[in-house]
């Protein structure tokens, strides 16, 4: 058996001091002049492996005729060449391209400077083919999105994806069992469960996956499977916002079908019937199981009892996986059954099982598609020292190559490091030695180095920062980096003055275009719908929804366009304080219940996850029922009696029919309240019922909020006023309103605090035109 060895340097280097010593020792020995800065920084594997060979006296042939130099014609093989002679003299070249830096904005940048450094190359060289060209990067899985944009129209190939993103199986059962040691949050369960490997075993379907997601944000779960989950962490055994108080309150709402009341301590979820049992059922079963894993995974076992446990876990979690995946995981706890089980006899823990599946997930990589004739896409392996014409790397960021190192508490290597352990940080730095001698003609490295919102310049990786101080100190050549700009389409790619270059005809085409003078910008409204007939039937809900927001209405009514607010998802932790739109909603509810004589306590807020729990949910509650009595003490106060049912309204009202329900009403008028500051929309939906319902009968209306209280008399109810309104409506149907209701009402105000303070020193128009900005940033 012949086992050889690539050796960087036909010199002796196994002696080399490593970086720190040699900074410390740098002015002692003449060696340390004479040696080559990056064998010293980059070869400390290569120099122990040498080191631990002649320790053991094993017995090797030299083999000096195999190291032949270079015809030093460029930078790229001057540099290879003083490697190869362990010697390193100050010698001023020419720049050229052979070895080239690239600083970018995004890893989408460098995929795209890449292909026109690859094309460019290719155009200047007919004997390079694609199968002479290589690129690499730490890990390839993250560009190959951009990869598989980018290079469309050119035939490649992409190796060493992870097996973990490709088996969805494998990937679902370490989410699985980190999950099952973990807070159990509320997103981090939805993402396991959301997986089609994994809510297909509990029969459920994709649409089922919505309507559980409605739930959960209904009934407000948070983290923690129940109310003794939360004792591990240091906290109170309360059951709110737990899983268990989630999966309670939605099988109570299904048995019961009403939440009037707790029923055996349980507040029931109403909102469940019919199919929808299914979805209840398949998420009952995974949280079962979820929860039967957490207590059963938490004692150390021996790895054969692991391994049937997990086989367990891993056929009810994932029975609807892909064969082929399943086979893949099965193989896996084979090897931890048969294999690691014959050599290690005692107890470990899930922590340990977690980091051994990772570590053998993330050293098993499909090699397909490395070196198929085509492009070839790769990561910086270890042994990748293979020859070729161009090689290109990819992501030389700093803090991403080389790796940095995190080993786990129980990991006795990286406590007590010894020569010849394997560091993964120096495999990185040695295999970036290995590429440089692998180029043959061009080595081009590329890197995030500017931001994208600051533009600021970011250093590259500590190996490229190494390779620049060589070439600047050694061989006189300065600002090697080419920063490029933020798109592809920046005019100097197309410029001849230029060292920029592209081969995208659609971003010459870009860039051509916007370098032509630029349009008048109209409005981006003109004119009126057509074949829009106008309406003699007028809706009072459609004519009341109008005036909340009249653009609004157009833009969703008329042109059939929604446009709604990005959300954040809930924390996963209990509430602290009431969140501002649930307090509305809250203060309405309770409102109506106190007008109705009833009450709405504090256990039925806490139990439905709306209220902080504990003394300060307490506290805060008492704060918020002094206030809202306050308030309910002034609406009683009007003496307005009885609330009366809807009044259904059809008559004619200047040439329109007008029909629909009448609300709001009681037995000695109409009332309309809000427990928050007075809005513009408020207003309108006040002004206009009571222009309608004096329509039919005299009646006084009355608009109370926080901050205000108003009250429309009968002679303020002028016809012509309501024919006004009928008439901006009838205008509204068929291009966006100008009537901006909650600017016209800031107007207002302003308008009556100059009117009757002598305070108030900002025109109406000021505050009304702040106030439309406002509007104008808020979603439709």
């Amino acid at each position: 058996m012949h086992l050889f060895l690539l050796n960087p340097s036909q010199d002796f280097w196994a002696d080399l001091p490593g970086r720190k010593q040699s900074l410390l020792t740098a002015t002692e020995t003449e060696a340390s002049h004479s040696a080559h800065p990056l064998l010293i920084s980059l070869g400390q594997q290569g120099r122990e492996f040498q080191d631990m060979l002649l320790e053991y006296d094993v017995t090797f042939e030299l083999e000096l005729d195999s190291f032949e130099a270079s015809p030093a014609f460029t930078l790229l093989h001057q540099l290879q060449n003083d490697i190869l002679s362990n010697h390193c003299e100050p010698l001023r070249l020419n720049p050229d391209q052979s070895i080239s830096f690239h600083a970018c904005h995004s890893r989408l940048r460098e995929v795209e400077v890449l292909k026109n450094q690859l094309l460019d190359a290719l155009n200047h060289d007919n004997t390079l083919a694609l199968r002479d060209i290589v690129v690499m990067a730490p890990d390839i899985q993250v560009y190959e999105p951009f990869i598989n944009a980018v290079f469309a129209d050119i035939p490649h190939a992409v190796a060493d994806r992870s097996i973990r993103l490709s088996n969805h199986a494998l990937a679902a059962f370490i989410q699985f069992l980190q999950l099952s040691g973990s807070r159990m949050g509320w997103q981090s369960v939805m993402d396991l469960l959301a997986q089609p490997c994994v809510y297909a075993s509990f029969n459920l379907v994709e649409s089922d996956l919505d309507l559980i997601g409605v739930w959960l944000e209904d009934t407000h779960v948070r983290w923690a499977k129940s109310a003794e989950h939360k004792t591990q962490f240091g906290l109170p055994a309360t059951p709110e916002n737990t899983w268990q108080a989630t999966i309670d309150r939605l099988l109570m709402g299904y048995a019961v079908g009403h939440d009037d009341d707790f029923i055996v301590g349980i507040l029931p979820y109403k909102d469940i019937e019919g199919s929808s049992a299914q979805a209840l059922g398949g998420l009952s079963d995974f949280l079962h199981l979820l929860f039967k894993a957490d207590s059963e995974f938490s004692q150390a076992k021996p790895l054969k009892t692991w391994a049937t446990q997990l086989r367990y876990y891993a056929e009810n979690l994932l029975n609807s996986a892909d064969a082929t995946e399943r086979e893949q995981l099965n193989d896996l706890l084979l090897e931890l059954s048969e294999g690691l089980a014959g050599v290690h006899h005692y107890p470990v823990e899930r922590a340990v099982i977690i980091n051994w599946l990772e570590g053998a997930v993330a050293e098993r990589k499909s090699s397909n598609g490395f070196l198929r004739g085509q492009l070839t896409f790769c990561s910086m392996l270890p042994m990748r020292s293979i020859p070729f014409k161009i090689i290109a790397l990819l992501g030389m960021n700093d803090g991403e190559f080389p790796k940095l190192e995190r080993a786990p508490s129980f990991d006795l290597i990286s406590q007590k490091f010894r020569k010849g352990d394997r560091s993964r940080r120096n495999d990185d730095r040695y295999q970036f030695l290995e590429i440089l001698l692998s180029t043959r003609q061009q080595l081009i490295i590329s890197f995030v180095g500017q931001s994208e919102t600051t533009n600021e310049k970011i250093p590259p990786s500590v190996v490229i920062s190494e390779l620049l101080d060589v070439i600047e100190q050694n061989y006189q050549l300065t600002q090697p980096i080419h920063y490029h700009p933020l798109h592809a389409h920046h005019p100097s790619y197309f410029t001849e003055s230029s060292t920029l270059r592209s081969y995208s005809a659609t971003d010459c085409i870009t860039a051509s275009m916007l370098n032509q003078s630029q349009p008048p910008k109209n409005s981006w409204w003109q004119g009126f719908l057509e074949h829009t007939q106008q309406q003699e039937i007028i809706d009072l809900a459609e004519f009341f929804a109008y005036f909340q927001h009249p653009q609004r209405y157009f833009v969703r009514r008329q042109l059939g366009v929604y446009y709604t607010a990005i959300n954040a998802d809930a924390e996963e932790r209990e509430p602290f304080a009431v969140n501002r739109l649930d307090a509305y909603s809250i203060q309405q509810h309770w409102l109506q219940q106190r007008l109705k004589g009833q009450t709405y306590p504090l256990n039925k807020l806490v139990a439905q996850g709306l209220w902080p729990g504990a003394a300060l949910g307490e506290l805060e509650y008492r704060r918020q029922q002094q206030e809202l009595e306050t308030f309910v003490q002034k609406i009683n106060a009007k003496g307005l009696g009885e609330s009366l049912p809807d009044l259904i309204m059809d008559i004619p009202l200047f040439g329109y029919r007008v029909i629909g329900k009448l609300s709001h009403r009681y037995q000695n008028g109409s009332l309309f309240y809000r427990y928050a500051p007075l809005k513009g929309k408020d207003f309108m939906a006040a002004w206009l019922h009571h222009l309608l319902i004096n329509q039919i009968s005299v009646q006084t209306t009355h608009l109370l909020s926080s901050d205000a209280e108003l009250t429309f008399l009968p002679e303020h109810a002028r016809s012509e006023q309501l024919n006004e309104w009928l008439n901006v409506f009838q205008a509204g149907q068929v291009q966006p309103g100008a009537f901006f209701v909650e600017a016209a009402f800031a107007y207002i105000k302003q308008q009556d605090k100059l009117i009757n303070s002598t305070r108030a020193g900002k025109p109406a128009l000021t505050a009304a035109r702040e106030q439309l900005e406002k509007t104008l940033e808020q979603p439709f």
